[in-house]
């Protein structure tokens, strides 16, 4: 064998093993590829899902302007409560000293210390 057979035989080797590299690397990045394409479109198809509706923004759907109405009818509806309880809570306790002695005549001004 001489050094031009000897050549031409390493080229064909290598040329063959130039194009064995060739489609593997083409192949994986080709793999690539499409699993980069197939998590787009995942991505594309979950965020389509967990995207908010227009009634979850922050003023549940109503707007400005209805979410003001409904905080102030919020706190009317609360002072109200509110003051019902303290109306409740200042009356005496039935059985209580202090409702035994508020049945006493001239004993209105008498306080329990507490």
């Amino acid at each position: 064998m001489n050094e031009a057979e000897l050549n031409a035989l390493v080229e064909t080797k290598l040329a063959a093993a130039l194009e064995a590299r060739l489609q593997a690397d083409r192949a994986r990045i080709r793999a690539e590829v499409v699993s980069d394409l197939r998590r787009e479109e995942s991505r594309k198809h979950y965020d389509r899902i967990n995207r908010k509706h227009p009634v979850e923004d922050r003023f549940g759907g109503l707007g400005a302007a209805g979410h003001a109405a409904r905080l102030a009818a919020m706190d009317a509806r609360a002072k109200a409560a509110n003051a019902r309880m303290d109306e409740i809570n200042a009356r005496p306790v039935p059985g209580s000293l202090a409702h035994q002695r508020s049945l006493i005549p001239g004993s209105e001004g008498f306080r329990i210390k507490g």
